[in-house]
C-alpha cells in the first residue's frame, strides 16, 4: 500500500492528478478511511476546481483528526472557493487556534473576514500576519486597502508602498495607492503611480476609468473623456464606469450628455443605486422637483451599497425638499446623511475635536507680546509678487466669488489647494510651530516664499501679468503665517451671516477631514465657527493686515456694484467678462459642493436662509450672536 500511496504522491507532484487520484481512489476502497488518503485525496479535488468534493473529504477528515492546523486551514480554504464564507471563517480560526504562527492561516483568516467586509476583525488579523511575515507583500495590500476606505490615509499609502516595495509588479496595489493619493488631494503622483500599473495591465477597464478621474480632478477634460472612452471599449456595459461618466458630465453642467449616459446605464442597471442618485440631481437641476423626489424615495440602499452613495441619497433629498421649502423634512434628511457619514469615519469622534484644539492653540500663541518678539519683517527681495489671499468660512460665498473674479482676465484663481497647508507641514516638520514663526530670519522667510511657489506650480501654470488669488476659506486660521510669508498680501474675507453659514456647512456632504467633520452636527459647525472667528478677531488686533470684506448678501444684491468696489482694493478695473462668470465656471472643474450653484446666475433663494431653519438654530443662537452683531446683521 505504502507503495502505491508514494506513486500516487509522484503523479501529483508531476500534475497527474487524474491519475493521481484513481491510484488513491482505489486505496480508499480497498482501506477507507486512512488519513493521507484522504489528505492527499482533497488536496488532489482542490488542484482540480472541485472545492465541494475536497470539503467532503475534509469535514470527515476532521472529526477524527482534530488537532491538525494544517487540515482546518485546507478545510477552509476548500469552503471559501465553494463560496460559503461563515464556514471558511470558522474553519480557518480553528486553525488559528491549534497554530496562532501558522502564516497561512492567519492570512487566509483575515481574507476571508474580508470578504465577510468583517473589516475591523479582518484588519486586526492581516496585522497579526505582519507580526509573523513582515515582508508579505499581499498582507500589506490587504491592510493598506482596508485603511483606504476608512479615509486613514496616511497609513494606507504607507502599507501599499511597503507592498510595492516587496513587489513593484502589483497592478492592484498600485491602483490602490493611486487611489489614496487621489483622496490625499495628490493627483499629479496618482497619476504616476497609475501610469506604472497601465504599463503591467493595459487592458484593465478599472485603471482606464480611475485615470479618468484624475484627468478630471486636473482639470484636462478631452483627455478624462478619451480615458472614460477606452474603460468603455474594453467593457461596455460596466456600471461603474457609466457612473462615472455620468457623474463627471454632470459636474461639468454637460446635463443632455450626462443624461444619455444614465439613461444608457440603466438599460442594463435599472436599480443602480448611483446612476439613480445622479438621474435625482438631474431632475433637481431641470427643476423637475417631484421627479427628483420620486426617484430618491424609490432608491433602496442594501447592505453592499456604500455609505458614501447612502449619504449622498439624503442630502440630495435635503436639497429638494429645501427647495420646496419644506424644511423640516429637509432638517431631517441632512441629519440622516450626516449620520451615516459618521459612520464612514471611524476616528470622528476625536478628529472632529482635533481641527479645534488647532484652532486653540493658534488663539493661545497669538499674543501681543509673542507678535512683538517676530524678527525684522521679509525685505522683499525676491521675484515673487505676494499672491492675494480670499479666506473667510467654508460655505461663506467664496466659491461664487472665486468663479466672479477668475472670469477677469487679469485674475488667476487657485482653487481650493492646500499650498499653505504644505508650508506649514514643513515648518512644522522643523520644530516649533507656530511659536517658531516669531524667530525666522529673511533667509528663512526666503526659502518658504520659494517653497509656496514650487508648490503651487506642480497644480497649476501661472500667467505671467495676472493677479494670483490663493481661494481657501480655511486659510483663515492660517493668516499669521501668510502675513510672515508675505507682509504686503491682500486678504479678502468673505462674509455671510453666521446662521446661514453654519446651517449650510451642515447641509453639504463635504469629504470628511479633521476640519469638515464638525460639519457632521448643527452644533459642531457652531463650535468650529466661534473658534475660526475668534482667531480671526485676535489676528486683525494684532496684525497689520490689508483686508477688503465682502458680504455675500451684497454679492448677490448687486454684484456688479460690490465686485467693483473689490476691484478698486485690487487695483484693477472692471471687465464685462466678469457679467458672464456663470459662462465661464462651466468650462472649469469646479471642486467643491457649489459647483451646480455657480454655474447657474446669480440667485437670492440662499440668502437668510436659516430663517427657515430657526427652530433648530434657536439654541444655538446666543454663541453666534456676537458674530452677528459684529458682523452687521443684528437687524437680520
Amino acid at each position: 500500500m505504502e507503495q502505491k500511496f508514494n506513486k500516487a504522491v509522484e503523479k501529483f507532484q508531476a500534475g497527474q492528478y487524474k491519475q493521481a487520484e484513481k491510484i488513491l481512489l482505489k486505496l480508499n476502497k480497498r482501506q477507507p478511511g486512512i488519513p493521507d488518503v484522504a489528505h492527499m485525496l482533497a488536496y488532489i479535488a482542490m488542484e482540480m476546481d472541485k472545492p465541494e468534493v475536497a470539503a467532503e473529504y475534509l469535514s470527515k477528515l476532521v472529526e477524527s483528526v482534530t488537532n491538525d492546523a494544517g487540515l482546518f486551514n485546507l478545510l477552509g480554504s476548500a469552503r471559501r472557493r465553494q463560496g460559503k464564507v461563515d464556514d471558511a471563517i470558522e474553519a480557518f480560526a480553528k486553525a488559528v487556534s491549534l497554530a496562532p504562527d501558522l502564516v497561512d492561516a492567519r492570512f487566509n483568516l483575515a481574507s476571508a473576514l474580508l470578504n465577510a467586509d468583517r473589516l475591523e476583525e479582518a484588519e486586526a488579523e492581516f496585522r497579526r500576519s505582519l507580526e509573523l511575515a513582515p515582508d508579505d507583500a499581499e498582507s500589506h495590500y490587504n491592510l493598506g486597502a482596508i485603511l483606504g476606505g476608512w479615509q486613514r490615509l496616511d497609513e494606507a499609502e504607507q502599507h501599499l508602498s511597503r507592498s510595492l516595495e516587496i513587489n513593484p509588479d502589483m497592478p492592484k496595489a498600485l491602483y490602490f495607492l493611486a487611489d489614496v493619493l487621489r483622496n490625499k488631494g495628490n493627483p499629479e503622483a496618482a497619476m504616476s503611480v497609475l501610469s506604472k500599473a497601465l504599463v503591467l495591465t493595459p487592458g484593465s477597464h478599472n485603471l482606464h476609468r480611475l485615470q479618468g478621474v484624475l484627468y478630471q480632478i486636473l482639470e484636462q477634460n478631452e483627455e478624462a473623456l478619451a480615458s472614460y472612452g477606452q474603460a468603455r471599449q474594453l467593457k461596455p456595459d460596466d456600471t461603474e464606469t457609466l457612473l462615472a461618466l455620468s457623474g463627471f458630465l454632470e459636474k461639468a453642467s454637460k446635463l443632455d450628455q450626462a443624461a444619455e449616459a444614465v439613461a444608457e446605464g440603466l438599460e442594463t442597471a435599472p436599480d443602480n443605486f448611483g446612476l439613480n442618485l445622479i438621474a435625482a440631481k438631474l431632475a433637481y437641476r431641470a427643476g423637475e422637483f417631484d421627479k427628483a423626489l420620486g426617484l430618491l424615495d424609490a432608491m433602496t440602499a442594501e447592505d453592499e451599497t456604500p455609505l458614501n452613495l447612502q449619504r449622498d441619497r439624503y442630502f440630495e433629498l435635503g436639497r429638494v425638499y429645501d427647495r420646496v421649502e419644506e424644511s423640516e423634512k429637509a432638517f431631517e434628511a441632512y441629519t440622516q446623511g450626516n449620520g451615516i457619514a459618521a459612520r464612514s469615519w471611524p476616528s470622528q469622534e476625536g478628529a472632529n475635536n482635533e481641527m479645534v484644539e488647532y484652532v486653540n492653540r493658534l488663539s493661545e500663541v497669538a499674543t501681543k507680546p509673542w507678535v512683538s518678539s517676530w524678527t525684522a519683517p521679509f525685505d522683499g527681495k525676491d521675484n515673487y509678487q505676494s499672491p492675494v489671499f480670499l479666506i473667510g468660512f467654508p460655505r461663506s460665498g467664496t466659491t461664487l466669488l472665486d468663479q466672479i473674479l477668475d472670469s477677469h482676465p487679469g485674475i488667476q484663481v487657485l482653487e481650493e489647494l492646500p499650498i499653505i497647508i504644505q508650508v506649514r507641514d514643513f515648518l512644522e516638520e522643523q520644530g516649533g510651530y507656530p511659536e517658531s514663526l516669531a524667530r525666522l530670519s529673511n533667509e528663512d522667510i526666503a526659502k518658504l516664499r520659494r517653497l509656496y511657489f514650487e508648490i503651487a506650480d506642480k497644480s497649476t501654470e501661472r500667467i505671467e501679468g495676472q493677479i494670483l488669488i490663493d481661494k481657501m476659506p480655511l486659510n483663515t486660521v492660517e493668516a499669521a503665517l501668510i502675513h510672515r510669508l508675505f507682509p504686503d498680501a491682500k486678504f479678502i474675507f468673505s462674509l455671510r451671516h453666521p446662521c446661514d453659514v453654519v446651517l449650510s456647512c451642515f447641509m453639504q456632504s463635504f469629504v470628511l477631514n479633521a476640519g469638515m467633520a464638525n460639519f457632521l452636527t448643527l452644533e459642531g459647525a457652531v463650535n468650529l465657527y466661534e473658534r475660526v472667528m475668534t482667531l480671526w478677531r485676535r489676528y486683525q488686533s494684532r496684525l497689520p493686515l490689508s483686508v477688503f470684506k465682502i458680504r455675500y448678501e451684497d454679492l448677490v444684491d448687486d454684484m456688479e456694484g460690490t465686485v467693483r468696489e473689490l476691484l478698486d482694493f485690487l487695483d484693477l478695473p472692471w471687465d464685462d467678462a466678469m457679467q458672464d462668470y456663470h459662462r465661464h465656471a462651466q468650462n472649469r472643474n469646479i471642486n467643491t459642493p457649489s459647483y451646480s450653484q455657480v454655474t447657474q446666475k446669480i440667485y437670492t433663494r440662499a440668502r437668510y436662509r436659516w430663517l427657515r431653519y430657526e427652530k433648530f438654530i434657536d439654541p444655538l443662537l446666543d454663541r453666534l450672536k456676537p458674530f452677528i452683531d459684529e458682523f452687521g446683521y443684528g437687524k437680520t
